[in-house]
């Protein structure tokens, strides 16, 4: 390619514009957050989570499981979390994504036969559907008696390690890094696309303490897709049922047991 001393200057003129306009453009594009937080049924996460309290660490395996859809208000939502008869261990989450963002529509959380309902009358947004990165948005939700002002903000799009701590790594590309705040509790966290969120820090204060939690994705089932390892060695033989679906009836229970080895 020849270029002249005149045209010189023009050339490199256009070539800072359109570097501008590409950086303009990557700048204010809007991620979609469905394909970051996918609900379909019979997908399964694992998160190993820890946290420091009265100066002792803990370690706790945390699973998040879509069971199944549930007709609410006239929407189809997922349900996850883990469910029961006779309120055995019973705690759900019903959510659905529309043009708004990610919404729940009905939780609850029972122990020792101790049974809570939330049940809004319009369902609560937890999550806008579109940010940009740097760009913040703020809203209102009503959780019982109270009414939290949340911000979330997209802050990178970044590729990132996870560790389990077991021998488990693995590099997740082009997650969006998020800032989710509410009060006194603040938490960043990482989603990876058609995956999920794979690592998470949260700070609150908690009667004048900083209490830090911390989670990172240990194994998961999405779709057709295993990521990491649940499995788990017992008097020499290899088994799993993290993975699994449980569902019970009186006192049966039945497992999907997918990832028995």
């Amino acid at each position: 390619m020849n270029l002249s001393f005149y045209n010189l200057p023009r050339f490199c003129l256009a070539l800072i514009v359109v570097l501008c306009l590409y950086s303009v453009s990557l700048e204010s594009y809007a991620y979609d957050l469905k394909d970051y937080y996918p609900l379909q049924v019979g997908d399964s996460r694992l998160y190993l989570s820890s946290g420091i309290e009265k100066g002792n660490t803990w370690y706790q395996l945390d699973r998040e499981s879509v069971l199944k859809t549930k007709i609410i208000q006239g929407v189809e939502t997922y349900i996850d979390g883990e469910l029961s008869s006779n309120c055995w261990n019973q705690e759900f989450e019903a959510k659905a994504w529309d043009h708004e963002g990610l919404k729940l529509y009905q939780a609850a959380d029972c122990e020792d036969e101790n049974y809570e309902l939330m049940d809004p009358v319009i369902p609560v947004l937890i999550a806008p559907r579109e940010l940009e990165v740097g760009k913040k948005k703020a809203w209102t939700a009503p959780f019982g008696d109270e009414t939290l002002t949340i911000e979330m903000t997209l802050e990178a799009v970044e590729d990132i390690i996870v560790f389990s701590g077991t021998g488990f790594a693995h590099t997740f590309k082009d997650t969006l890094r998020t800032l989710w705040q509410s009060g006194p509790e603040k938490c960043r966290a990482w989603y990876a696309k058609d995956i999920g969120m794979v690592k998470e820090e949260c700070t609150q204060i908690e009667n004048d303490m900083v209490v830090n939690e911390n989670s990172q994705l240990f194994a998961a089932r999405v779709g057709d897709s295993l990521i990491g390892s649940p499995l788990r060695f017992w008097q020499g033989e290899v088994f799993s049922f993290y993975l699994s679906q449980i569902t019970t009836s009186g006192c049966d229970m039945i497992m999907d047991l997918s990832l028995i080895h």
